[in-house]
């Protein structure tokens, strides 16, 4: 079953290098000269993105605790996204107020399956990236850090992200903010449930034996949050914000950080 974990990682890390060749190249056809809010990338190849993203992230984590661990946590982590994004959609209290477009489809009660999904990638880097903490020291108190630190990850993300999701018309924010027209609220909701789902993530799929090994080669979440990453640069740079590419800098501090302790 490792094997074949193994085989799907790298073929979906594949295709995901794939569609960033693609958009780079798309990119440097059409220029810089694009207004905000024209919509370049078909919705189809966004969506199939985040669902490579995520299952990506499930076959390298699959590696280490095998299928039934693997879909037990992505379900979990997943319906806490949704849930948390449906509850902030319709009230307006862990985000603000936003609304997403009918482009990411297929939806549930307005929620695209593909944003919930996209969480349990997002989780997998920040737990993995981490893990080093887990290994040295004691368990509870390494569970918080991590899943502290996995938040800051997911924040950091979506400081490239959101803005970029905005301008490509799949979501629109009712609220205004002073970072892109996005409220500071947002972010601090992205650390709750990037917290709330990286401790998850290391309850279900951490045990002794996992905790014990220093075998599992942890720089294959930063080849794929990298590649992640770049993918919205690229996609800033299309839709007229290339601003947003000093965040790559924040983006990437976790991994500074990790590379220096371990």
């Amino acid at each position: 079953m490792s094997q074949i974990f193994k085989r799907i990682f790298f073929v979906t890390f594949a295709l995901m290098v794939g569609i960033l060749c693609s958009t780079i190249l798309l990119s440097l056809k059409l220029g810089t000269t694009l207004e905000r809010g024209n919509v370049i990338i078909p919705s189809m190849v966004e969506v199939l993105y985040l669902v490579l993203f995520a299952v990506c992230c499930a076959s390298h984590v699959g590696q280490r605790i095998g299928l039934r661990k693997t879909l037990l946590s992505l379900g979990a982590i997943a319906m806490v996204a949704f849930t948390t994004e449906y509850v902030g959609v319709t009230t307006g209290k862990i985000f603000g107020y936003y609304v997403y477009s009918d482009r990411l489809q297929p939806q549930i009660l307005g929620i695209p399956i593909a944003i919930a999904l996209g969480w349990f990638g997002i989780s997998c880097v920040g737990v993995e990236s981490f893990s080093y903490f887990l290994r040295r020291i004691p368990r509870k108190v390494g569970y918080v850090i991590v899943s502290a630190m996995g938040g800051l990850l997911a924040v950091s993300w979506d400081l490239v992200g959101d803005p970029v999701n905005v301008a490509a018309e799949n979501w629109e924010w009712l609220t205004e903010g002073w970072y892109f027209g996005i409220p500071l609220q947002n972010f601090l909701g992205w650390w709750i449930l990037g917290f709330i789902t990286c401790l998850i993530l290391i309850y279900l799929t951490f045990d002794e034996e996992s905790l014990k090994s220093d075998a599992h080669p942890h720089y294959y979440v930063a080849l794929v949050y990298a590649v992640l990453i770049l993918q919205e640069i690229v996609r800033a740079i299309m839709y007229g914000i290339p601003s947003l590419g000093i965040f790559v800098v924040v983006a990437f501090i976790p991994y500074v950080m990790l590379k220096a302790l371990s």
